[in-house]
């Protein structure tokens, strides 16, 4: 008797789950992802700055060194899944809900790492004329390469890659296309889907130099993301994107570094035209199926409250970058 009533708790607790996320779970989540991260790295930096005085070392002699980058780095990324796992199961949603549980097919990763390396180079004169923008005419401080972490041998190198490169990939994408895109897919189209999710992607990353070109890699994610019907795939596009940046990096071999004559505007606005009729060539005679994650709608007119709290406070840390950037 005893066990057939744990077995019915068992079955009522399951049938409780839900394998669907709604815009509210989309905004919670997204508040969670950009103020934890912020979190850490402030109880990190306090923690070793108290150190640092009592050792009476000067300012920075922890915080500076790249044994102390590393870790903030690896534990704000590793943040993003334990939101995602603690979220989950705290409001009973199964991971069918982010479609990671979708197995690709082999035919969607070649089409995955294609769109990946057509992305990225087809978006790489545009991201070099948007930082020549904000270097020469608003006096913006950029950031030149990669940040932190050494790439001087391969050893450095492989962790770069590691660090940069897979964490990234695999962290944002359960974030921003499997929580946040499907999300906004339960209650609104799939192209505003696309486009909020990447706009909050975008936002994010908290800084002008970062914020239109992962606003376009986010709409090619969120994209291949519903048109694949599996996260993995969107996280292969991802990895992809990262791992040439960081090869082109370490080779230092720059690929058609910024020069200030017209041809070069206009073959970044080619290469940006050429992508998108390559993108749609694909979408429009390979993904021209149905693909398998197709989900019942439940239209609301306005979006949660938590979305626009998100919003509202990536756009303040995002004025505050530019703020200090300007004051040194």
């Amino acid at each position: 008797m005893e066990n057939k009533r744990e077995q019915n708790q068992i079955n009522n607790k399951t049938f409780d789950k839900r394998n669907f996320y709604t815009n509210d779970d989309s905004g919670k989540v997204f508040i969670f992802a950009i103020l934890l991260p912020y979190i850490i790295t402030f109880v990190l930096y306090f923690v070793c700055g108290f150190i640092e005085t009592g050792l009476k070392l000067e300012s920075g002699a922890i915080t500076g060194h790249v044994g102390f980058l590393i870790p903030v780095s690896i534990l704000t990324q590793l943040s993003f899944v334990a939101i995602f796992l603690l979220y989950n199961k705290m409001f009973g949603i199964t991971y069918k809900a982010s479609t990671i549980t979708n197995k690709p097919k082999w035919q969607d990763i070649l089409i995955a790492i294609l769109v990946a390396c057509v992305s990225l180079f087809g978006l790489y004169m545009f991201a070099n004329c948007q930082d020549a923008f904000l270097k020469y005419v608003i006096k913006y401080p950029i950031n030149e390469g990669l940040i932190g972490i050494p790439l001087s041998n391969f050893g450095w190198f492989i962790l770069n890659l590691l660090v940069l490169g897979i964490l990234p990939a695999v962290c944002e994408e359960l974030m921003f296309r499997g929580v946040v895109l499907q999300g906004f897919r339960k209650n609104f189209s799939d192209k505003i889907a696309i486009v909020v999710s990447a706009l909050m992607f975008a936002l994010f990353h908290s800084n002008l130099q970062q914020l239109i070109y992962p606003f376009i890699l986010g709409l090619i994610l969120g994209w291949i993301a519903i048109r694949s019907g599996s996260l993995i795939i969107s996280m292969i596009v991802h990895l992809t994107n990262n791992c040439i940046v960081i090869l082109i990096a370490y080779i230092n071999k720059p690929f058609l570094n910024f020069q200030n004559v017209w041809w070069y505007y206009l073959l970044a606005f080619g290469l940006i035209i050429i992508t998108g009729l390559i993108i749609f060539i694909i979408d429009k005679f390979y993904f021209k199926r149905k693909n398998n994650n197709d989900i019942e709608k439940e239209k609301v007119i306005k979006i949660s409250p938590f979305v626009w709290v998100g919003i509202g406070v990536s756009v303040i840390l995002l004025v505050l970058d530019t703020i200090m950037r300007y004051l040194g």
